[in-house]
């Protein structure tokens, strides 16, 4: 994408959008003073271009939950939050908490996985 087709106050006008402000304010904190110039500038297909790439890019960057999150949720819904959880799914955010922060382990036990494997009988037959 060509962002250097874009003069400055139309760059300007684009990350003022991306921000949130509406076209009218945007343009006029771009310095447009001209009544109506932001649909003039919404039409052109250079800026619909540039904020479409920036929608597209914020979009795939939101996807996923970084890890912060997650356990910023966790703990808000463990410890009641905004909305009233009921005690069932508060005490399940507290243990996956607990697991990630290695609360139920004592000092000195690991957690591993034992294999046993059943290979009695496998080779010759006992004569």
């Amino acid at each position: 994408m060509a962002d250097e087709t874009l003069t400055d106050r139309e760059e300007t006008f684009c990350r003022w959008c991306e921000s949130g402000m509406t076209a009218k304010q945007a343009a006029e904190a771009a310095g447009y003073t001209k009544k109506g110039y932001e649909k003039q500038l919404l039409q052109k297909e250079k800026i619909q271009k540039r904020l479409q790439h920036s929608m597209r890019q914020q979009t795939q960057e939101n996807k996923i939950a970084p890890r912060e999150e997650i356990l910023a949720f966790l703990t808000e819904t463990m410890r009641g939050g905004e909305e009233e959880a009921d005690i069932k799914t508060r005490m399940r955010a507290a243990e996956l908490l607990g697991r990630r922060n290695g609360v139920f382990t004592t000092e000195g036990e690991t957690q591993c996985r034992v294999i046993i494997v059943d290979d009695i009988g496998k080779g010759k037959a006992a004569t």
